[in-house]
């Protein structure tokens, strides 16, 4: 039996799933963070789009035999028990840092039992609280995580991540401020986000000149009466780098709407199709020192739009 448990389904259920950002728990976020993440999931199923992608996800070839193995070894359906997740990291652009919460109807009893069958599978104390340890059979690399309680795990690939959230947790830590622009209250209506901040000092940043231009960055995806809207936000270091961040993001759109047309006549390449009715929705603002991108889409329309793509059909 594979025992690699929630390590590649919860990267799956990112991609498959859609969220409504309500129950997002600040207090749980490190100040050394960097990036923050938050999907609702319990609230998504309620969503057009959160609807119209599970129907999808539902077709998909091997998603019955993926929810069966779920079952069997956490005693939940990750389709409807799966209430939330948060995924954090403490440094950008670093592939083992970071850490993800994950809140859900699970079984305890049976994953900590289907565990200890895992490749290098140990345990130890951090204060009062059990931390598992396992090599996870595709990266060969160890996986640590904690059943904090009845519905709640943490779980990543580097022990400090874990044993900071942990402390954060029992207050032994301190959490991040709540002026700061990585927890900041969703708009309303936001069904997901993501934030980063510090990016120009980002080790990545230091070879490209538009993160280096860049101190925040967050995205959201949000559901408005009938509208679906998505938007990125932008702090730049200073409201000439975003006047040029501006600049740039309006040059590079002009270019895509110039080289992506609409050809009904080819449905070679749907995808192409899309992009080329979703382009002309993007606008592009500048305030101060902050560039906004957005688009905003009627559900009716974008589900429409979807069709074309449907890898099911």
């Amino acid at each position: 039996m594979r025992t690699k448990l929630i390590a590649g389904m919860l990267v799956s259920l990112v991609a498959w799933n859609t969220a409504s950002a309500g129950p997002f728990q600040p207090k749980t976020i490190p100040a050394e963070a960097k990036f923050v993440g938050f999907v609702d999931l319990e609230a998504g199923r309620q969503t057009a789009l959160g609807d119209r992608l599970l129907s999808i996800l539902r077709k998909l070839e091997g998603y019955q035999k993926f929810e069966d193995f779920m079952v069997s070894v956490a005693g939940f359906m990750p389709e409807s028990d799966i209430k939330d997740l948060t995924v954090y990291g403490t440094r950008l652009g670093d592939d083992n840092d970071g850490l993800i919460l994950m809140r859900a109807a699970f079984d305890r009893a049976k994953i900590e039992q289907v565990l200890t069958n895992a490749e290098g599978y140990k345990t130890e104390k951090h204060d009062d609280r059990t931390v598992l340890t396992w090599i996870d059979t595709d990266s060969r690399k160890e996986v640590f995580a904690c059943v904090v309680d009845a519905q709640t795990i943490y779980m990543g690939g580097e022990k400090r991540s874990l044993m900071l959230a942990l402390d954060v947790l029992d207050d032994v830590k301190k959490a991040m401020p709540e002026n700061s622009s990585l927890i900041k209250a969703p708009s309303p209506g936001t069904w997901a986000f993501a934030g980063a901040t510090e990016i120009s000092s980002a080790p990545d940043s230091a070879q490209n000149p538009v993160f280096r231009s860049m101190r925040d960055a967050r995205f959201e995806i949000s559901q408005v009466e009938n509208n679906t809207r998505a938007l990125l936000s932008v702090l730049a270091l200073d409201a000439e780098r975003a006047k040029q961040l501006a600049k740039l993001g309006d040059g590079a759109l002009a270019f895509f709407l110039m080289n992506t047309e609409a050809d009904p006549k080819n449905p070679k390449d749907p995808m192409q199709n899309v992009l080329a009715e979703l382009a002309p929705l993007v606008k592009i603002t500048q305030e101060g020192s902050e560039v906004f991108t957005g688009i905003e889409i009627k559900n009716d329309a974008l589900d429409l739009l979807i069709d074309k793509v449907d890898p099911t059909k």
